[in-house]
């Protein structure tokens, strides 16, 4: 096993040089390694040369391969990939905005050597779960395997590249190479997806990466403590609203050793590739992606989740949570989306068809009484929930239901929320006060 280490970066060398301060912090040194900078170029030259001078300042040694033009991170890691598998077996990754515990490698290396030539795995990383900022939860839980949300200073096997390479490259010629990658065609990167079989939203790099891994049962593992820190307030997918928005700033970096991670049974296999399959061949929530993101970020894998009106919801936020129940009052849609569930053998989910009292024509209006046994079912459950999601059929009134539905502290997600309807609210307001929203999706609590 010959393994590299490999910075791609462009022109932030502020974050750059904050990455190169927590890297000499390590317990285990980068110096017993071969490393390598990877330097996107930039019209902005001067911050070029700051980046190379800070590595080579940190690295002496270590080797700069300078890209002759603004190549986009998805080429860089490409070539990176290229360059360096024709002489090592395995390649650690790490971005300029990212900074790591001290005992980042320390846990790593042992990951890699347990799991870097198992066939099963595509990537490794000890980014873990990036939103905690409970110490005591991560340490609890600092040698369990979870799925990699965040492809975040992850290890490439070269098995898992020369996998994938064909379909990156199919991405890359099609979309990337020539344009700017900031500006590529989303629209036709989504109808590409359709035409091999994905079904996704986002068109990063990273998400064809997670997309071609699962199309060869690979599957991309960290551990559960947040052992990597993301610092780019600004960049290519990022502004400070966005930063304050996902919390990034609150992460708690995990400083204790990874000592003992847990085996890659074919049970956990199973698990951990499920998640993936279900990202990439989802049917799609409703939702637009600000605010899908801002839901998930209040989703916990020990949640009790209940939704009215069920689709790509009940198959994505299924997979984040510990047991969902869905209630859909359309029979055509139900049995699609239950013959989804059960294609994707998703095994938490309670589904239950519930129709109207009398004949509902698509998307009018609920009448009065039309939805009685729809607005109550959930009573039938005898069990209350941490997430309650309301994107179906008569929507006000099964807020009101949910108010004796919700734990202390639970969430009432209220989707397609219109603020000026304030008379049609009126009773939801009796219970519920919003805390946030984004778009037309209200996060509410109880009162």
């Amino acid at each position: 096993m010959k393994i590299a280490i490999a910075f791609v970066v462009c022109d932030r060398p502020e974050y750059f040089k904050e990455v190169l301060k927590s890297v000499k912090e390590q317990t285990l040194s980068f110096d017993n390694f071969d490393v390598y900078l990877f330097q996107d170029g930039s019209k902005n030259k001067s911050k070029v040369e700051e980046s190379i001078a800070l590595f080579k300042e940190h690295f002496p040694e270590g080797k700069v391969r300078l890209q002759p033009s603004n190549v986009g991170v998805a080429l860089n890691y490409h070539v990176a990939s290229k360059v360096l598998f024709e002489d090592y077996s395995h390649i650690i990754f790490f971005e300029e905005d990212m900074i790591i515990s001290p005992y980042y490698l320390e846990s790593l290396i042992p990951m890699i050597e347990k799991f870097g030539d198992d066939e099963r795995v595509g990537m490794i990383s000890c980014s873990g779960e990036h939103m905690l900022n409970d110490l005591e939860t991560q340490k609890k839980f600092k040698n369990d395997l979870i799925f990699m949300e965040r492809t975040w200073g992850f290890c490439l096997p070269k098995h898992a590249f020369l996998k994938i390479q064909p379909r990156v490259e199919e991405y890359l010629n099609k979309f990337i190479v020539g344009k700017d990658y900031r500006k590529r065609d989303s629209v036709g990167i989504r109808k590409w997806y359709e035409e091999i079989g994905f079904n996704t939203i986002s068109t990063s790099q990273d998400t064809v990466k997670l997309c071609s891994l699962a199309e060869k049962s690979l599957i991309k593992i960290t551990c559960f403590p947040g052992m990597i820190k993301h610092i780019g307030i600004e960049g290519l997918h990022n502004n400070h609203v966005a930063y304050d928005k996902y919390r990034f700033g609150e992460q708690v970096l995990f400083n204790e050793k990874i000592d003992n991670i847990e085996d890659l049974t074919e049970e956990k296999y199973n698990a951990i590739l499920k998640i993936s399959n279900k990202l990439i061949y989802r049917m799609k929530p409703w939702m637009t992606d600000n605010e899908l993101a801002l839901l998930v970020r209040h989703l916990k894998p020990t949640d009790y989740m209940l939704e009215w009106g069920s689709g790509g919801s009940t198959i994505y936020f299924s997979s984040l949570v510990k047991e969902y129940f869905s209630i859909e009052h359309n029979k055509e849609w139900f049995d699609k989306v239950d013959k989804e569930l059960t294609r994707l053998n998703v095994q938490n989910v309670n589904y239950n068809l519930v129709l109207p009292e009398f004949e509902h024509f698509g998307l009018e209006a609920a009448k009065p009484k039309q939805f009685i046994r729809y607005n109550n079912f959930p009573d039938s459950f005898n069990t209350c929930f941490d997430k309650i999601l309301v994107d179906g059929r008569d929507r006000a009134n099964c807020a009101v239901v949910a108010a004796k539905l919700l734990k202390p502290g639970g969430i009432l997600f209220f989707h397609d929320f219109v603020p000026d309807r304030t008379s049609r609210y009126r009773e939801v307001f009796k219970h519920f006060k919003i805390v946030d929203q984004v778009e037309k999706l209200a996060i509410m609590k109880l009162k």
